[in-house]
């Protein structure tokens, strides 16, 4: 299989998984449906607006994935919405809708880019950008989640 397909594949895996785990969590009466049983909702939600053939998606790189490693155990939910085509854009659509930042996401049409929002309204609170370095987003994730 050419590695475009088995990218594009694995991020098909992965926001399939993210939806599942949202419906689990969601819905009352599955095993993690608990209110005891789960950790409590996450101070921030980092949000990577991402299309394979955005140029600043490019430029960002893997500065995303290196932000999640470096703040792992941190107060922060990680999520990408792959915007790549219609397929993966109705994806990213429902998952947004399902974490609640539907509004959110309607109104940033773009790419390339990490919205902030807080973890509990749901409102967005900062954008980092494929011109920032990994310093300052992490700067920036670290004032937010002290922040709260």
């Amino acid at each position: 299989m050419h590695w475009f397909a088995t990218r594009r594949l694995d991020r098909f895996r992965c926001a399939a998984l993210s939806l599942a785990l949202v419906f689990m969590l969601a819905i009352p009466g599955t095993l993690l449906a608990s209110e005891d049983a789960g950790p409590a909702a996450p101070d921030l939600i980092a949000v990577k607006f991402h299309a394979d053939w955005c140029g600043s998606c490019k430029k960002m790189g893997s500065t995303f994935e290196d932000l999640q490693n470096k703040y792992d155990g941190r107060s922060i939910l990680f999520v990408e919405l792959d915007l790549t085509n219609r397929t993966t854009r109705a994806q990213a659509e429902y998952l947004a809708a399902s974490l609640g930042f539907g509004k959110v996401f309607a109104s940033h049409p773009g790419t390339g880019f990490v919205l902030l929002l807080d973890g509990e309204t749901r409102a967005q609170i900062a954008k980092l950008t494929a011109d920032q370095s990994i310093k300052e987003m992490g700067a920036t994730l670290v004032a937010e989640l002290d922040a709260r």
